[in-house]
C-alpha cells in the first residue's frame, strides 16, 4: 500500500517520525507552503496528481485503528 502524506505547520517533524517509526512505508510527501492561508480543499488539490484510483482522505486529527489501511 501506498501513502499520499501532504504535510504543512511542522511538516519536518511529520515526516522524520513517520520515517523513523515506520521506514518500510512507500511515502509519497508533499509540502504545502501555504498552509497558513490555506484549508484542507488545497491540501486535497496538492494529492491530486499523486493519488490514483480510490483513496481514503484522513485529517490529521483523526483517530483510526491499524486495521483500517492494513
Amino acid at each position: 500500500m501506498d501513502f499520499v502524506v501532504v504535510t504543512g505547520y511542522r511538516g519536518a517533524m511529520i515526516r522524520k517520525l513517520v520515517e523513523d517509526k515506520y521506514p518500510i512505508l512507500r511515502v509519497t510527501w508533499i509540502t504545502n507552503a501555504r498552509y497558513a492561508e490555506t484549508n484542507n480543499a488545497y491540501y486535497l488539490l496538492l494529492a491530486e496528481k499523486a493519488v490514483t484510483g480510490s483513496f481514503l482522505l484522513l485529517d490529521s486529527d483523526i483517530l483510526f485503528s491499524p486495521k483500517l489501511v492494513g
